[in-house]
């Protein structure tokens, strides 16, 4: 659906040069946050950082202006109910109501949801159902990927796939990147086998309720491919691991370069290190990912995205074996060690990496390590929240990170009153004043003891206090 999408996109470029034509990720609120954030520097509405939702009331206000001209927006991946935090009362505002209805403007909407699809657009004929590939588009799509002609067993391979584009693609690419040393007959063959272990992976699945036989597909054809690179290439895959916990659109590079840090971590004893220096370059596993089908590059040349049912597979073969609470960990620590505070200086970066947090702090099922890793990414990530209006969010995520802090550092530590002071005035904004007093209060009284009257943190304190 995305790729009909992007194929709409670029015919409406095609057809009508003077439409702007805005392309929004949908798939959480953050990253619903940052489109909009992009489609105000691409107007020229904004030269600085700005709160989220004044940010968000900026561009509808200026689609909404007939005289900036046509435009098409593409909301990508709405799968959920989304809406954001108004800095003002705390009431959330639906995506609904940020999509201005007009004359000269036309939205188009991807989702898995019928419901949510339905809800957005009102009416059940403007909704498109698009239906599996039939046997001979599926064929023609693996001889556009393979260029070879004839293709013997392409129609058996198309149905072992049941007809998926992502699996079709997936196992082109391996074809492709084995020549000689494989066919489709061959791939047919290693599919087959396959299977129990594709079996096993699905009951280790969380949800299953949207892909059906779509993640059968992928998974086989990403087993495969997955096992060739452990082989060949083990940091590769350390590499895939890691980023199966990004959001998986626009997955700065900055960040994924850290999966390098894990090197030294515990090890699963198929998955050791070649001592060969060149499995550490970063460039390599990349270009072997991509190769693959497993990864691809965005636009810009510093940021990658992943197919949601690549990172699902991914993340389904690390809790099988075992391994997710390695990877799970290396995130955290990598993602503590980049998150700055939530001061007006850090917004573009906290901008850039708020939506990567936010899908793990939202999974309230998983029982995550008590760390100062972990707490000191929930604190800034919070931190930023609170600027930008999200006091809901950044009540959660301080409360969070304050909690731990008092588990595993003594109450009068600098971080456990730093993080005592920050939500006290977060309750503040939330118009909690009883609370949020006594915070202050509590926070005053021990800066005081350690610290004494006239250090700035104290002073800080107290008026906040005030």
């Amino acid at each position: 659906k995305s790729q009909l999408a992007i194929e709409y996109a670029h015919r409406v470029r095609q057809q009508r040069p003077n439409t702007s034509v805005f392309w929004v990720h949908a798939s959480n609120s953050a990253r619903l946050e940052q489109a909009f954030s992009d489609i105000a520097d691409r107007v020229g509405l904004c030269s600085q950082p700005s709160t989220a939702i004044n940010t968000v009331l900026a561009v509808y206000k200026w689609l909404a202006n007939e005289a900036n001209g046509r435009w098409l927006i593409i909301v990508d991946n709405i799968d959920d109910e989304i809406a954001i935090e108004s800095q003002e009362d705390g009431q959330s505002i639906p995506l609904a109501s940020l999509l201005p209805q007009s004359d000269h403007g036309a939205v188009l909407i991807t989702s898995r949801n019928a419901d949510i699809a339905r809800s957005l657009v009102g009416r059940q004929q403007d909704i498109i159902q698009i239906g599996a590939m039939s046997d001979s588009e599926a064929a023609e799509l693996l001889q556009n990927k393979l260029g070879e002609e004839p293709l013997d067993g392409a129609t058996q391979l198309v149905n072992a796939l049941d007809c998926i584009p992502l699996a079709i693609v997936q196992a082109a690419a391996y074809i492709n990147r084995l020549g000689q040393r494989m066919s489709i007959p061959k791939y047919l063959g290693q599919l087959t086998g396959f299977e129990g272990q594709v079996e096993l992976l699905r009951k280790a699945a969380p949800d299953m309720r949207r892909d059906g036989k779509a993640l059968n597909s992928v998974l086989g054809t990403w087993q495969i491919s997955f096992e060739h690179i452990c082989q060949q290439r083990p940091s590769a895959a350390d590499l895939l691991s890691f980023m199966s916990f990004f959001n998986p659109q626009s997955i700065p590079d900055f960040m994924i370069c850290h999966y390098m840090d894990n090197k030294n971590e515990e090890q699963d004893n198929s998955l050791k290190r070649q001592t060969n220096k060149e499995n550490d370059n970063f460039e390599e596993d990349m270009a072997l990912l991509h190769a693959f089908s497993l990864v691809d590059m965005k636009l810009h040349e510093d940021e990658f995205e992943m197919h949601r049912l690549v990172q699902l597979a991914t993340g389904m073969w690390l809790k099988s074996t075992k391994r997710d609470e390695i990877w799970r960990r290396a995130f955290i620590q990598a993602m503590a060690q980049e998150f700055p505070n939530g001061e007006y200086a850090n917004w573009p970066k906290c901008q850039t990496l708020f939506p990567h947090v936010l899908p793990m702090v939202e999974q309230k099922e998983l029982s995550m390590q008590v760390t100062e890793a972990w707490a000191s990414l929930l604190n800034n990530a919070g931190w930023y929240a609170w600027r930008q209006g999200l006091f809901g969010q950044a009540e959660g995520m301080v409360s969070k990170a304050l909690e731990i802090r008092k588990q595993i550092l003594d109450k009068d530590e600098s971080n456990t009153l730093l993080s005592s002071d920050l939500l006290g005035s977060i309750l503040t904004d939330l118009g909690k004043y009883s609370e949020a007093e006594s915070m202050h209060r509590q926070t005053l009284a021990t800066r005081e003891k350690v610290l004494g009257v006239d250090y700035p943190d104290t002073l800080t304190t107290m008026n906040n206090l005030a």
